[in-house]
């Protein structure tokens, strides 16, 4: 199965790719709220959909777009910050998107807690409309 790699230029020496496409899913990598180097604003709010910006970019390098994406995986580092979180999420996805996770975990403590939202259940099931079957699979 052939491979397909995207790298935006932010990855610098840490020997990964930004997203890779193996057949008809795409992965991409764990992705912060920077901009040339630096966080793009201190609040969870601007770092997010910096993120979410990240990510469309890697998707259109495939050809696909946000209404792929069928799973998301968030690390939140401060559950007081998740409403703030799923804010931007919610909006970014609207009206129907993939299957929010957000975790928290404290590097200190080494304790993971997680928040699942539940999503209001589409009538072609949790993954939505069936002209989504031959598009590609994403997930992070």
């Amino acid at each position: 199965m052939m491979r397909d790699d995207y790298l935006d230029g932010s990855e610098g020496s840490g020997g990964y790719c930004r997203a890779v496409r193996r057949g008809n899913q795409i992965f991409i990598s764990g992705t912060g709220g920077l901009k040339d180097g630096s966080l793009v604003g201190p609040d969870v709010t601007s770092q997010t959909q910096r993120i979410y910006e990240r990510f469309e970019q890697s998707l259109k390098h495939f050809g696909a777009a946000k209404t792929d994406i069928v799973r998301v995986c968030a690390y939140v580092t401060d559950l007081a910050t998740a409403d703030e979180f799923m804010k931007v999420h919610e909006a970014f996805f609207l009206p129907a998107g993939p299957l929010p996770l957000s975790l928290k975990f404290d590097l200190v403590l080494g304790i993971a807690s997680s928040r699942s939202t539940p999503r209001p259940s589409s009538p072609d099931g949790p993954a939505g409309p069936s002209d989504r079957k031959n598009k590609p699979a994403l997930r992070e």
